[in-house]
């Protein structure tokens, strides 16, 4: 039987660690929460500047919109779906961009 060294196994996974953040450089630390609070943002957002409930299914609001802005709600769709993803870092603050617009756009 092999025996391991509390020691050795917090040096390997500290090495494994460090080695995989160096290969995801490109990619900016996203939970799942804070992608959520983002696409919320999105929704809540998009539903309260056209002045339906925030708590209207989001495919409504999109439809809303579209009847409108057909590009404005492409584009909202697009950066919904964006935000079921990771994304590098350039891509998020693009993103959060996106949103600001689109939720300040009349």
């Amino acid at each position: 039987m092999v025996s391991f060294d509390d020691r050795a196994i917090d040096d390997l996974m500290s090495a494994v660690g460090r080695e995989t953040e160096l290969s995801d450089n490109e990619l900016t630390y996203q939970d799942e929460p804070f992608l959520f609070w983002l696409a919320n943002d999105l929704r809540s957002g998009l539903a309260r500047a056209l002045g339906l409930d925030p708590a209207m299914p989001f495919d409504r609001v999109l439809a809303t919109l579209a009847a409108a802005d057909r590009e404005r709600a492409a584009e909202a769709r697009a950066v919904d779906d964006a935000l079921g993803r990771r994304l590098r870092e350039d891509q998020l603050l693009r993103t959060v961009g996106q949103i600001e617009r689109l939720v300040k756009a009349r």
